[in-house]
């Protein structure tokens, strides 16, 4: 768009110019023609040549030639002859025209040679001209900026100097003088350490090095001075940096910071007192910011937070919309109410609320917040500063500073606790409302039956008695009673009662405050049932592990006094039961403790109803059949396919099993049904036995829980059982109810499973796999228990292996080295070296690279078995270890190589798990 206007506006001057031109010619050849009579044929193109001349200065080269040409041929067409023609006839008049072109053109381009040199000069003393007033201007402004800098330093209540490198002044402002008493010019030129005193140099000259070696500093200090005593400075240098990065000096600017100082000392030394004063009270003190820029409310400073809510972890920013959140939900808005109404307020200087604020321990306390407004000076609030007290537990002491009774009770009617005031003689003067509502009776009727209202009768005497002895003796009060409230029920309160003394030393009054502790009563007695079950449980552990030794020790003498055939049988199959029974205890055990921790983990596969019911009832055929129990099982045509773990699934049914089976009489009746109702696999287990009272149906399933524990049910268990397959269900995505109509009337038990609509079932309950003879192999025996390895030693000979017994570490890796053992079963706990320190040194060995090492002992969790993983054991196997299952590993060895792949740890839990229920 400019060059547009640019470009108009030059067509215009062109234009103009060449009008002028044409004007000139036209001009100049009717004044010839004028001038004809006078000059006759004589200097026809005298006019032209001059007007050209005269366009060529003033005009322009271009439309002087063009003057030059239309004029000529003006001239041509009206003075020369034939006139009125372009034709001339005349020789000398021919010349003359050509003359006239030739020197004109010479003409017009020396005068526009001229005309340009002389606009140059023109333009070169214009901006000479230009330049000189330019660096006039410049100096001026230099000049009064340097008289303002001068000025403004001047003004500046700071010291404000140029130092050059050798450490000189070269420029000051008078505050020098006001400092040290010299003023700019006779500071001017002397060095650092003249004008402030060694003192002053030793203390900044490293400041002042940093400075000319080219570093920006910033420092506070303080500094005594020579002439200018000792003051606190805050001083910041900046380097003069040349072109070629040298230093040529620095700026200094020294402020007085010493009043600053005192002023942050102070606050710190109110700080103190306020942390002091707040530790002293228990109180919190704080100052409030009202907003800040993005709208939030900043606590800026708070003094013993942790005297309200408790020693916990405090957000960064205490804001008071996190303090909000502590407020009781029904307080809260009255709180936030008279706050606004107090802030709004600009006659309002002062507030005062009072609300109930959460602890970390989740209980309430009773707070009054009490503070000043400071605000702007158009009457808004700026800032807010109070201090938060605990008002929970006042006293009489507190209820002394009140100015007036009316306030004490609407304090006392806030208080969560019942407060109440009696004379010197222990007549009731005041209780508050909470009191009252809780007895449900009116002020008259209590202040009539005080003090043994609501009591307790068994806590009566015991109340009364402390109270009279209070009463005379003038001691401090406390009793745990129980109140009746108004619909009947007692609850646990503790009382607390101060007497308030006169000058003499007399009592004046009683203060007390009474508080509901029934939950903490309640808590307490929890602990002495669960410490009273756990003792329960110790002892019938106890009992369930001694009996089946009863049978084993009776065996072993039945074998020592009298070993023929039929007795060695009759005492191998009692041995063997209650072996089994013993490790399904333990087993119960460590299934608890792994569900608890989260580490039992299911094998779930698609199982056959069918089949898990059919192995529970051989497992528990022992429990019902010997005291003649009818099992009743009702199977559904159609097959019910759920998916489950089978080894855990038969562990439910088992225990539900034996259950009925302990707590029903010889000759009961017990009934298994199995049916599918929509996506829901129901398994009832219903007895005739003893029934469960109502009491104990929410409980039954809880860890040591057992309906009777007399001795005629000594064989009640551990009470576990139940516990297990609850968890083992849940862990199955299903749910297990309990049912009775009442003691003596039997129970019922209910198994609800998802059902799998895929009828394909992979996996059963393969009968447990026939025994098949091991090759015979060298196997060491390292166990300091010396009859279970002597015991295990004769087992695996007779069996056809080759033993040899150890019975410490050290004796292990000796006797290893030269027995060449093909397997080697090594205890973890042993004297000397432990087994997991022995499979490492063995592993160490170029022999015992390939030897198979598998762990045999009483240690089974999961820890133990990553730690045997780790120390390089192929296997880990927990006592007592099944003979089949540990002939199935030897086995396994001759066949696989010595890392025998199918003794996982968790295969092998199911290994000896389904031993276990085959035997059963």
């Amino acid at each position: 768009m400019q060059l547009q206007h640019r470009s108009s506006a030059g067509g215009q001057r062109d234009l103009i110019a060449y009008g002028v031109a044409l004007v000139a010619a036209v001009g100049g050849a009717l004044v010839r023609l004028a001038f004809d009579p006078l000059f006759g044929d004589r200097f026809p193109f005298l006019f032209a040549f001059l007007l050209s001349l005269f366009v060529a200065r003033y005009v322009g080269r271009g439309p002087a030639l063009f003057t030059l040409l239309t004029s000529t041929a003006a001239v041509v067409w009206l003075i020369t002859e034939p006139r009125y023609s372009f034709r001339i006839e005349l020789r000398e008049q021919q010349v003359g025209m050509c003359l006239n072109l030739i020197v004109g053109w010479i003409a017009i381009r020396l005068i526009d040679a001229v005309v340009a040199e002389r606009q140059a000069i023109e333009v070169d003393r214009a901006r000479l001209r230009q330049e000189v007033a330019a660096r006039q201007t410049a100096e001026l402004r230099a000049r009064e900026a340097a008289d303002r800098a001068q000025f403004v330093a001047d003004g500046v209540p700071a010291l404000i100097s140029y130092i050059d490198t050798e450490g000189r002044y070269r420029l000051n402002n008078h505050t020098y003088k006001d400092w040290f008493g010299q003023s700019p010019a006779a500071i001017a030129g002397l060095h650092v350490r003249d004008v402030l005193g060694e003192s002053a140099w030793d203390r900044l000259r490293p400041y002042m090095e940093a400075a000319l070696r080219g570093e920006t500093v910033e420092y506070e200090t303080e500094v005594a001075y020579r002439d200018g005593g000792t003051r606190w400075i805050k001083a910041s240098y900046t380097p003069d940096v040349a072109e070629d990065c040298s230093v040529r000096g620095f700026v200094a600017h020294v402020i007085d910071i010493s009043d600053q100082k005192r002023i942050e000392q102070a606050l710190h030394e109110n700080e103190a007192r306020f942390r002091r004063a707040a530790d002293g009270a228990d109180a919190m003190v704080y100052e409030l910011d009202l907003p800040a820029d993005d709208g939030r409310e900043i606590v800026t400073h708070t003094y013993g937070v942790e005297h309200i809510v408790g020693s916990e972890q405090l957000p960064a920013e205490l804001t008071s919309r996190w303090w909000h959140t502590r407020i009781h939900p029904d307080d809260l808005p009255r709180h936030l109410a008279e706050m606004r109404s107090a802030i709004t307020d600009p006659g309002s200087t002062a507030y005062r609320t009072g609300y109930r604020v959460r602890r970390g321990d989740d209980s309430w306390r009773y707070v009054e917040d009490v503070g000043q407004i400071v605000r702007r000076p158009d009457g808004r609030a700026r800032r807010l500063a109070g201090t938060i007290l605990d008002v929970t537990d006042r006293t009489i002491a507190e209820t002394a500073l009140l100015a007036s009774e009316q306030r004490f009770r609407d304090l006392a009617e806030t208080v969560p606790s019942i407060v109440w005031t009696a004379d010197p003689s222990g007549a009731l003067t005041y209780v508050n409302s909470r009191w009252l509502e809780y007895c449900g009776l009116s002020a008259e009727d209590n202040a009539r039956c005080w003090p043994d209202v609501g009591l307790h009768p068994d806590d009566r005497d015991r109340c009364l008695s402390a109270w009279n002895k209070t009463l005379h003796e003038g001691a401090d009060f406390q009793v745990e009673v129980r109140h009746r409230r108004h619909d009947g029920e007692y609850r646990w309160f503790v009382s607390k009662a101060l007497p308030q003394r006169d000058d003499a030393g007399r009592v004046a009054a009683w203060f007390g405050v009474t508080t509901d502790i029934h939950g903490q009563k309640e808590l307490e007695g929890q602990l002495r049932d669960a410490d009273r079950r756990k003792d329960e449980f110790l002892a019938t552990l106890a009992h369930e592990l001694r009996n089946p030794l009863a049978p084993i020790r009776a065996a072993l003498d039945l074998l020592r006094v009298q070993g023929d055939e039929q007795n060695f049988q009759q005492a191998r199959d009692v041995m063997e039961r209650q072996v089994v029974h013993m490790v399904r205890l333990i087993d119960d055990l460590l299934d608890v403790s792994r569900i608890n921790r989260n580490k039992l983990k299911l094998r779930k596969d698609r199982v056959e109803l069918a089949a898990a019911v059919q192995q529970a009832v051989e497992n528990c055929r022992t429990h019902w059949e010997p005291v003649g129990h009818r099992l009743h099982v009702e199977m559904p045509a159609d097959p019910i396919v759920v998916l489950a773990d089978p080894v855990r699934l038969a562990q439910i049914l088992g225990n539900l099993l034996t259950n009925a089976c302990k707590y029903t009489p010889p000759g009961g009746d017990i009934r298994l049904s199995v049916q599918g109702l929509e996506n829901t696999a129901v398994i009832t287990i219903r007895d005739s036995g003893v029934g469960i009272p109502d009491e104990m149906l929410p409980r039954v399933f809880e860890m040591f829980t057992q309906v009777d524990r007399s001795l005629e049910r000594a064989d009640g268990g551990l009470g576990i059982g139940l516990s297990l397959v609850k968890r083992l269900v849940e862990l199955h995505e299903g749910t297990v109810t309990a049912s009775s109509a009442g003691p003596g009337r039997g129970a019922e038990f209910c198994v609800r499973l998802p059902l799998e609509h895929n009828a394909e079932v992979r996996r059963a309950f393969p009968p447990a796999a026939p025994s098949r003879p091991a090759t015979a192999r060298r196997i060491l025996l390292v166990d300091d228990n010396l009859d279970a390895a002597r015991m295990l030693s004769m087992l695996l000979s007779v069996a056809g292996h080759k033993t040899h017994v150890v019975h410490d570490g050290t004796e292990a890796l000796e006797v290893a080295a030269e027995f060449g053992p093909d397997l080697i079963l090594l205890d973890l706990g042993l004297p000397k070296l432990d087994g997991f320190e022995v499979c490492r040194a063995i592993r160490a060995t170029p022999w015992g690279v390939s030897t198979a090492i598998v762990a045999l002992t009483g240690w089974g969790q999961d820890s133990d078995r990553r730690k045997s993983a780790a120390a390089g054991f192929n296997a880990h196997l927990v006592k007592p270890v099944d003979f089949a299952t540990l002939n199935r590993l030897i086995a396994d060895l001759g066949e696989r190589g010595p890392v025998p792949e199918t003794f996982t740890p968790l295969e092998q839990d199911d290994a000896i798990a389904h031993s276990l229920a085959g035997k059963s």
